[in-house]
């Protein structure tokens, strides 16, 4: 579900009240126009354009035109963490599809493999990992609205190989 919006149409000048329509284009469903105001919470995304139309009570009108963007619900669209192994680098970004710009990354729940620190900004897993095995992490991505997606991926750390015994 996309976040609730509300939102202002704000005149100035004429006299008396106003009274306000929506004089052309469409709303995303979801969103309701009333008294010069936007609110509700869109349900598709989109952009969406229309006229809003503010009346004074002598009969004077001012057309506003809108321009509405509904970013896509976010979600965190890694599926699989390519495997690491022991004892070398190990660095794997988590990606997101829609929500808005900048985000914010969190560990909910660990652990992370030994040597393997999360970075909360670029919301990339990296370090040297020193031990084997298969984690369970649960990882949040929050953008700017505040809309908050969650995920949990396995990430398996694979031994370091065993040297090769040469024959002498």
């Amino acid at each position: 579900m996309s976040a609730p919006l509300e939102g202002i149409f704000p005149a100035r000048g004429g006299n008396g009240t106003y009274t306000w329509s929506l004089s052309s284009g469409t709303l995303p469903a979801g969103l309701l126009f009333a008294d010069g105001a936007l609110s509700g919470t869109p349900r598709s995304a989109g952009v969406y354009r229309a006229t809003v139309t503010a009346t004074d009570s002598e009969g004077r009108v001012a057309n506003y035109t809108a321009r509405i963007v509904v970013a896509p619900k976010l979600a965190i669209s890694t599926r699989l963490i390519k495997p690491g192994r022991v004892d070398k680098f190990f660095q794997r970004k988590l990606a997101t599809l829609g929500g808005i710009k900048p985000l914010e990354w969190r560990l909910v729940r660990g652990p992370l493999p030994r040597g393997v620190f999360f970075d909360r900004i670029a919301g990339t897993l990296y370090g040297y990992p020193t031990r084997f095995g298969v984690f369970r992490a649960t990882f949040e991505a929050t953008d700017t609205f505040g809309v908050k997606a969650r995920k949990t991926l396995r990430i398996f750390i694979a031994p370091a190989p065993t040297p090769k015994k040469s024959s002498a």
